[in-house]
């Protein structure tokens, strides 16, 4: 079981909050630009299509691109155990 704080912050890409080990975040789809600093969208159209992810390492380059929005708090190792490929069969939120 994983448990993390989530902290919405309605999709928007906030500089400050980096892609360091254990963050959730979610990747966009389409091909909507951000700007890395500010967070602000630049060019593209942004579809509401997205992909959630948990970062087992920092992931620098993500950062100003992707939004994350909360961090694992519990159950770094069940994060850690998760292998490409793996399907996630439940999700439970409280």
């Amino acid at each position: 079981m994983i448990t993390a704080v989530i902290e919405m912050n309605r999709g928007e890409i906030v500089p400050d909050i980096k892609h360091e080990a254990g963050v959730i975040a979610m990747a966009h789809a389409g091909s909507c630009q951000h700007d890395r600093r500010s967070g602000g969208k630049i060019s593209g159209r942004c579809s509401n299509g997205l992909q959630f992810y948990i970062t087992h390492r920092a992931t620098p380059h993500l950062d100003g691109v992707h939004t994350v929005f909360g961090k694992v708090t519990s159950g770094k190792d069940v994060v850690n155990s998760i292998m490409q490929g793996d399907t996630m069969v439940r999700v439970i939120i409280e």
